[in-house]
């Protein structure tokens, strides 16, 4: 038997010769995170001046990779900013957790779009998850995924999610229920989405809520060790490429 984190991962790999029968889905799962305060984890992003940045924080934990569609994110806040219906500089915060090889491109792209006092490249941080109530939208606009472990921080920490419909990320996010959707690429399917949730509060707490309460009930540590261990246990039995769900 072979563990797939996701089940789009499985039909990529059920391709492979001798493989089909022998995958199993088995979902990760996640513990307990202690985060910080809201307060606390925008000081330890931008220090004292924290408190002077108003408005609307978007953030994502990210490497700087090219897979990672960085580029098309900060594209969209153009956009937004351009063509938004009353936004500006002063609403909104763009905060991007991590470390990478595009570091440098993605600073010449924030120069060149004239972002440079929206959008926050904060580095590395120790810990990145604990920080994650400092936003008040989650985006992960990559373009291609497994099954990533940070939307399962971010559904725990109840943030509403803009994500591309890549990989496994379609069986985390239900769009238009515990976030939305876009395809990879495209800069205005990203503002578009942000632009709703960033003029409906109602609707972030909604999304949050309810991409929380899957995480807790469906992807958690102890579903992803009994799952594992299923798998295991009926190893020899006939009972391959099932989906362990219980």
């Amino acid at each position: 038997q072979t563990i797939v984190v996701s089940e789009a991962t499985k039909r990529q790999m059920a391709r492979w010769p001798g493989t089909k029968k022998k995958l199993t889905v088995v979902y990760n799962g996640l513990g307990q995170i202690n985060f910080e305060t809201r307060e606390n984890a925008r000081r330890k992003l931008f220090g004292e001046n924290a408190a002077a940045r108003g408005g609307i924080w978007l953030g994502t934990i990210s490497e700087l990779h090219k897979n990672k569609g960085l580029t098309y994110l900060f594209s969209a806040l153009r956009t937004i900013l351009d063509h938004g219906q009353g936004l500006s500089l002063e609403f909104l915060t763009a905060v991007v957790i991590g470390e990478g090889e595009e570091r440098k491109n993605l600073e010449r792209q924030i120069k060149a779009l004239n972002l440079e006092r929206i959008v926050f490249l904060v580095g590395h941080k120790d810990n990145a998850a604990t920080l994650l109530l400092a936003f008040d939208v989650f985006t992960l606009t990559s373009i291609t995924e497994a099954f990533p472990y940070v939307l399962l921080e971010a559904g725990l920490a109840g943030l509403p999610v803009v994500a591309s419909a890549v990989g496994g990320v379609p069986e985390i996010i239900a769009s238009m229920a515990s976030g939305i959707l876009i395809r990879p690429r495209e800069p205005r399917e990203i503002a578009q989405a942000l632009e709703f949730l960033i003029n409906r509060p109602e609707k972030r707490r909604q999304f949050g809520a309810t991409l929380r309460r899957k995480i807790k009930t469906d992807l958690s540590t102890t579903k992803m060790v009994r799952r594992t261990i299923a798998v295991y246990d009926e190893a020899n039995e006939d009972k391959k490429g099932r989906v362990y769900s219980d």
